[in-house]
C-alpha cells in the first residue's frame, strides 16, 4: 500500500464513529493534523525523527520565531513516507476545560489527565504511535499551574505509553513560561528551527506559485526580489512566512476573476497590459512594487523624477548651494539604488540656525469630537478638527514654555492668543481670485499693513484667513429635540413649574406639538400663549407639561428670565444636523430676515450670554457672524434696564433658507435668490483686523496634526490656524509623509524609552517617511544611543512589544542642530562668500561638544551646512516683501515706481549684520518701517490716485564708501501727475505733430512744469519717437529719473 494511503487509513480509522464513541475526550480536544496546502520543501526532519525515537525522553519542543514555519515543519513530518507508523493529532488545550464558569486551573488539569489516559489507550488498542502536537504550548503554563504539574509525570512516561508530545512556541514565550520550570524543561528536547536560507525560500515561493497556476506567469527574478524586499521591510516577520505573504498578495493582485466550477475554485489572471504594468509577465517586479506601495507605502523602485527633485531643491532653497549639493548627492545615490540596504535610505545632519516652535497659548480652547479641550491638555492620539471640519489626529505635541503673547483679532470680532512664531495661512484681499494662499508667522503678519485707508473713509483690510467649515461632531442622544429647545429658549416662558410657548405663529406651535408628541391648548387669558398637554385629571382638567419633566437633561434652563437665557453646553455639541435644528428653533422665534433688497438675517435677544452662545454655535457651523448691541428703551417687568443684542449673520443668499423652518421666513429667504447682484458674496474668508503684542507671557504648546493642509480649528470661535510644520520640499517632491520629533521633549534619561516607542511607531506607520529629529542637542545621551542603533543597522525593537522589530531602511532621517554655529559666523565675517564651509571644521566642532559622540557622527551619511544668507539672498527676500506690500495698494491709476537703490540701501545700509538679530527678518522689518511707512503715511490722507515714485534722498553709504552715517540717505515719496493729465498733454501734442503719441509708463513729478515736460517730448519726437516712458539712470553717487523714447 502507498504511504499516503496508509496515513489516510489511519486518519479514517481515528475519525470513525466507533473511535469517537470509545475515546470521547480524545476526540473533544484533538483532530488529525491537516495536510499542508503546498509541499514542504527544504526542511530536514531527521533531527525530529531521532528525538522521537528516544526510549525515554521522547518529547520535543520546537522553538522558532512567528512565521518561521513550525506548523509547516510538523505537517511535512506527518505526511512523509517515513511517518506511516505515526498518527499526528493537533491538540486544542482550551477544550480540556468543560465548564468555563468553574475553576479553570483544576478543570484543565483534570481534562489533561483524562485526555492523556485515552490517548495511551488508543495507541495500544490500535497499534499506532500517537504524536500530540501542541502549538502555543506555553499557554498551558499561563492558564493552569496544576496542569503543568500533572504534565511532568505524563511526559516522563509518554514513550512507554505509546504516544509522544511535540510542542511548539516562540523563544520569548519559552524563556518566560517554560525554562523557569526546570522539571518541565528537562522533559522536553529542544529543537530550534533556523530561518530558511534564501534559496530554500525561493523554492517555497515557486511551489506556492505553481500551486495557484501562476508559476508560468512569473518572471524568474521576482521570487528573489520578493525575498529581498521582505527581508528589508518586514524585519519582524520570519522567513518563509514574510515572503509567502507578499507572494500571495501579488497573486491576489494579478487575479482578474475567480469563480467556482465543478466544486473547484478557478482563477483567471490578467495580462500585463490589463494590469497596466511594463513587463512581459504579470507576476513581476512592477507588480511587486505596486503591492508594496499599496500595503506599506514604500516605492521599492523609487519612481520619482530625480531632475524634478533637484530643480525643486535649487529653486526653493535659495542661496544654500553647498547644502543643496550635499542633499542632492545623497538623494542621487539613494534613488538610483546605490544606498546600503541594511541602513536608513538617507541620514544627514543639518547644521546652522533653525526655527522656533509655532504655538498657541495652553489656555486656548480647542474644539474636539469629545467637546472642548485646552490646547495645553492635548495629547498625541487626540483628535481636533481640520479646516473642513473633519476629525484629524494629533500626531505631535510640543510644549514651548512661556512665550510672549500676541492677540490676533479678526474682522468679525473673533480673537485668539498665540506666539509670535505661530503659523497662519493667509492671502491678500486685493480682490484677485488668483491670489495664492501663503503661510507666515504671526510676527511676519504683524509686519504687514493689515489695514489701509479706502474710499469713503472706509478701512480696507489687506489680508484674509480661510473660513472654517462645520465641525463634524457625532449625533448626540438628546431627550428633547434641539428644535424644541431652540424654540422654547426663543419664545418660551420656562418657570420652575411649567412651560409655556408664546407665539402668534400657529405653524411653530404645531411643529413643537409634533416633535413633543403632545397636543396643545391655548391659555384663555392670553391669545398667544400655549401649553402642551400630558394628560387629564379625574375631573377632566388638562395636565400641562412641566419644566422638570421636559428638562431632565438640562434642568438649568428652568426659571430663566429673558435676560439670562442661554444654550446648554450639550446642545452645542450635537451633529451638524442637530445644531442646525437648534438654530432653526431659535431663528423661527427670535430670528429675523429683512424684506428689503438685502434680506439680512439676524437674531435678537436681551441676553448677552444667549447672543454669545448663538454666535458660538454658528461659528461651529462655519457661519460668519458679528454682534451689535443697543439700549432698549423699555424696561422689563422687574424694571431692569435691558440691552438688545443682535447677532448678524453673513451668508450668501442661497444659504439663508436653512436658518428657518417657518414658512413665511423661508419664503423671504427664497425671495433673496431673485435679487440680481453684480457679485455674489461667498464669505469663504475672514479678514484680519489687528495683531497686538501684549505685555505678558503665557505657557504655549504647538501641535502637529495628520492633515495635508496643516490647518485646524482653534478656540470656541473656530478660527482656522496652522499647525507646527511647514511642508518640506523633499517630502512634497517625493510624496512621502513627514514625522517630526522635537528633542527638547526628551531631555532626561528616563525619557529615552518614550522616545524609542514613538520613533518606532513613526517608522512603523510611515516605513518610507521623512523623520525629522529636530534640535537633537536638547535630548539625553540615552536618546542619542537609540539614534545610534537606528543609524547603525536601521532597526529598533519596540519597547512595548519585543516581538516587533521596526525597520528604518526605507526612511530618510534628518537630524538638526544649532551646534557649530560659530563656524558659520566666522565664515560669514571673514571668509569668501562663494567658498564652501569646511565640513571638517563643523565635524570637529560637533565632536568636541558634549552631545555628539564620534560613533553617532560616523554613522551619518552627510553633514549638511546651512550658511547665513548672503546679500543676494537678502536682496531677493527684501524685494519680495516690498513687492508684496505694493501689490496691495497699487491700482491702474496709482502705479508705483521704486528706485533700484531702495533694496541695496535697506539690505546693506540699514539691516543689522549681527547673526542673531539681523538677517532676513530685520530686512523685512526695515522694508516695513522705512519704505512702506512712507507709503502708508501718504495714503492716510486719502490723496487722488496718481502715480508715485519711491526713491532715495541723499547719498547712500553703499554707493559712497566715504559716507559713514547710514542715515545720510532716506526714502522719500514723489507724487506725479495723473495718467489723465499726462495723456491729455500727449493728445494735444499729437494733433500738432500729426502723430499718435503714447504713454508707455511715464512718471512725471508734480514739481516738473508741464512746459518742461512738453519740451522733453518735443525733442524726443524730433528724434523719431512716438512712445515714451520714465527710466532710472545712474549718476555719480545717485540715480535720477528721466523721460526717454521707446522704440
Amino acid at each position: 500500500m502507498e504511504f499516503n494511503q496508509i496515513i489516510d487509513a489511519s486518519i479514517a480509522k481515528f475519525n470513525s464513529p466507533e473511535s469517537k464513541a470509545t475515546y470521547p475526550m480524545l476526540h473533544t480536544a484533538a483532530v488529525p493534523l491537516a495536510k499542508p496546502s503546498a509541499p514542504i520543501l527544504d526542511r530536514d526532519m531527521s533531527e525530529l525523527r531521532l528525538a522521537l525515537r528516544n526510549p525515554e525522553k521522547a518529547n520535543v519542543i520546537l522553538l522558532g520565531e512567528p512565521g518561521s514555519g513550525k506548523t509547516a515543519f510538523i505537517q511535512g513530518f506527518t505526511y512523509d513516507q517515513q511517518s506511516t507508523q505515526y498518527l499526528v493529532l493537533s491538540v486544542d488545550i482550551e477544550r480540556f476545560v468543560k465548564d468555563s464558569t468553574g475553576d479553570k486551573d483544576t478543570e484543565m488539569a483534570n481534562g489533561l489527565m483524562n485526555f492523556v489516559s485515552e490517548t495511551a489507550k488508543y495507541s495500544k488498542d490500535n497499534d499506532i504511535i500517537v504524536i500530540l502536537f501542541i502549538d502555543e504550548f506555553h499557554r498551558i503554563a499561563m492558564v493552569s499551574p496544576s496542569a503543568v504539574e500533572a504534565l511532568k509525570p505524563i511526559l516522563e512516561k509518554s514513550a512507554h505509553n505509546g504516544f509522544r508530545v511535540v510542542a511548539a512556541t516562540t523563544f520569548e514565550e519559552y524563556d518566560e513560561w517554560i525554562s523557569p520550570n526546570r522539571a518541565l524543561d528537562q522533559r522536553l528536547l529542544r529543537i530550534t528551527l533556523p530561518e530558511l536560507p534564501k534559496e530554500a525560500v525561493i523554492n517555497i515561493l515557486k511551489s506556492r506559485a505553481k500551486q495557484y497556476n501562476a508559476l508560468e506567469l512569473a518572471d524568474e527574478a521576482v521570487f528573489g526580489e520578493i525575498y529581498d524586499t521582505s527581508r528589508r521591510i518586514l524585519i519582524s516577520n520570519s522567513q518563509p512566512r514574510a515572503s509567502i505573504d507578499i507572494l500571495l498578495n501579488c497573486i491576489g493582485n494579478i487575479t482578474k476573476v475567480e469563480y467556482m466550477k465543478d466544486g473547484k475554485l478557478i482563477r483567471e489572471y490578467a495580462t500585463p497590459e490589463e494590469l497596466g504594468i511594463h513587463s512581459d509577465y504579470p507576476l513581476s517586479r512592477p507588480m511587486l512594487n505596486r503591492v508594496i506601495q499599496r500595503s506599506y507605502g514604500i516605492d521599492i523602485d523609487n519612481q520619482v523624477s530625480i531632475p524634478k527633485v533637484k530643480e525643486a531643491l535649487r529653486t526653493k532653497i535659495l542661496n544654500q548651494e553647498q547644502a543643496v549639493k550635499t542633499i542632492i548627492s545623497r538623494l542621487e545615490l539613494s534613488l538610483t539604488g546605490f544606498n546600503d540596504p541594511t541602513r536608513p535610505k538617507i541620514s544627514f545632519l543639518s547644521t546652522g540656525s533653525t526655527g522656533v516652535g509655532k504655538s498657541l497659548a495652553d489656555t486656548t480652547i480647542i474644539p474636539t469630537p469629545d467637546g472642548y479641550k485646552l490646547n495645553g491638555d492635548l495629547q498625541v492620539g487626540d483628535y481636533v478638527f481640520n479646516r473642513k471640519g473633519e476629525p484629524v489626529e494629533v500626531i505631535g505635541v510640543y510644549p514651548q514654555g512661556e512665550r510672549t503673547v500676541y492677540k490676533v483679532t479678526l474682522l468679525d470680532g473673533r480673537s485668539i492668543e498665540c506666539s509670535g512664531d505661530h503659523l497662519w495661512t493667509y492671502k491678500s484681499s486685493n480682490g484677485n481670485g488668483a491670489k495664492r494662499w501663503k503661510t507666515v508667522t504671526t510676527k511676519e503678519l504683524m509686519g504687514k499693513n493689515l489695514a489701509l485707508p479706502g474710499k469713503n473713509n472706509r478701512i480696507k483690510y489687506g489680508f484674509v484667513l480661510p473660513m472654517n467649515e462645520a465641525t463634524q461632531l457625532p449625533v448626540y442622544e438628546y431627550e428633547v429635540d434641539p428644535y424644541v429647545i431652540g424654540s422654547l429658549i426663543g419664545d418660551g416662558y420656562i418657570s420652575n413649574n411649567h412651560v409655556e410657548f408664546i407665539t402668534s405663529d400657529m405653524e411653530s406651535v404645531e411643529e413643537l406639538s409634533m416633535l413633543l408628541g403632545l397636543p396643545y391648548a391655548g391659555r384663555k387669558s392670553h391669545p398667544y400663549a400655549y401649553h402642551f398637554i400630558t394628560g387629564q385629571t379625574k375631573s377632566g382638567r388638562n395636565v400641562w407639561l412641566k419644566s422638570k419633566d421636559l428638562f431632565q437633561q438640562v434642568p438649568e434652563l428652568a426659571g430663566k428670565k429673558s435676560y439670562d437665557k442661554f444654550i446648554p453646553d450639550i446642545y452645542k455639541l450635537g451633529s451638524v444636523e442637530q445644531r442646525w435644528a437648534l438654530i432653526q428653533g431659535l431663528f423661527d422665534t427670535d430670528g429675523h430676515i429683512s424684506s428689503n433688497d438685502r434680506y439680512n438675517v439676524s437674531f435678537s435677544t436681551v441676553s448677552e450670554r444667549l447672543a454669545l452662545d448663538v454666535q458660538e454655535v454658528l461659528w461651529s457651523l462655519g457661519i460668519m457672524t458679528y454682534i451689535t448691541s443697543s439700549s432698549n428703551k423699555r424696561k422689563d417687568r422687574q424694571h431692569i434696564d435691558t440691552i438688545q443684542y443682535k447677532v448678524h449673520v453673513k451668508v450668501a443668499n442661497h444659504q439663508k433658507e436653512q436658518f428657518f423652518r417657518l414658512s413665511r421666513k423661508r419664503a423671504l429667504a427664497q425671495e433673496s435668490l431673485t435679487v440680481a447682484k453684480q457679485r455674489e458674496k461667498t464669505f469663504e474668508v475672514v479678514a484680519i483686523k489687528s495683531i497686538e503684542k501684549l505685555d505678558y507671557k503665557k505657557a504655549m504648546t504647538c501641535i502637529m496634526i495628520d492633515d495635508p493642509e496643516h490647518l485646524y480649528q482653534a478656540g470656541k470661535e473656530h478660527i482656522v490656524t496652522h499647525n507646527t510644520e511647514l511642508a518640506k520640499v523633499i517630502t512634497e517632491e517625493l510624496d512621502i509623509p513627514l514625522k517630526r520629533f522635537d528633542m527638547s521633549r526628551y531631555p532626561r534619561p528616563e525619557d529615552a524609552v518614550e522616545f524609542a516607542n514613538q520613533l518606532a511607531q513613526a517608522a512603523w506607520s510611515a516605513p518610507n517617511g521623512y523623520i525629522l529629529i529636530d534640535e537633537v542637542e536638547k535630548s539625553s545621551r540615552e536618546a542619542m544611543n537609540i539614534l545610534l542603533q537606528v543609524l547603525d543597522d536601521a532597526r529598533l525593537t519596540a519597547a512595548n512589544n519585543p516581538n516587533r522589530v521596526i525597520s528604518f531602511t526605507g526612511n530618510i532621517i534628518n537630524l538638526t542642530t544649532n551646534l557649530a554655529s560659530e563656524v558659520f559666523q566666522h565664515a560669514k565675517r571673514f571668509g569668501n562668500k562663494e567658498q564652501d564651509v569646511d565640513i571638517e571644521l563643523v565635524y570637529q566642532a560637533l565632536a568636541n561638544s558634549d552631545v555628539f559622540e564620534t560613533a553617532v557622527l560616523g554613522r551619518i551619511d552627510a553633514i549638511v551646512p546651512f550658511k547665513p544668507l548672503p546679500d543676494e539672498a537678502m536682496n531677493k527676500i527684501a524685494q519680495k516683501e516690498l513687492q508684496f506690500n505694493i501689490d496691495i495698494v497699487e491700482t491702474p491709476e496709482r502705479r508705483i515706481k521704486v528706485s533700484k537703490d531702495i533694496i541695496p540701501y535697506i539690505v546693506k545700509d540699514r539691516t543689522s549684520k549681527d547673526t542673531e538679530r539681523g538677517g532676513a527678518r530685520d530686512a523685512k522689518r526695515n522694508i516695513k518701517n522705512i519704505v512702506i511707512q512712507k507709503l502708508a503715511t501718504y495714503l492716510a490722507d486719502e490723496p487722488e490716485e496718481v502715480p508715485v515714485i519711491l526713491r532715495l534722498d541723499g547719498v547712500a553709504r553703499f554707493r559712497d564708501t566715504t559716507v559713514a552715517d547710514p542715515l545720510s540717505a532716506d526714502v522719500i515719496l514723489v507724487e506725479c501727475y495723473s495718467r489723465k493729465q499726462i495723456n491729455s498733454l500727449l493728445a494735444q501734442l499729437s494733433t500738432k505733430v500729426n502723430k499718435p503719441l503714447v504713454n508707455a509708463g511715464l512718471f512725471i513729478p508734480k514739481d516738473t512744469s508741464p512746459q518742461m515736460f512738453v519740451q522733453e517730448i518735443v525733442e524726443l519726437v524730433k528724434q523719431g519717437y512716438t512712445k515714451f516712458k520714465t527710466e532710472e539712470r545712474d549718476t555719480y553717487n545717485q540715480t535720477e529719473f528721466v523721460t526717454v523714447g521707446v522704440k
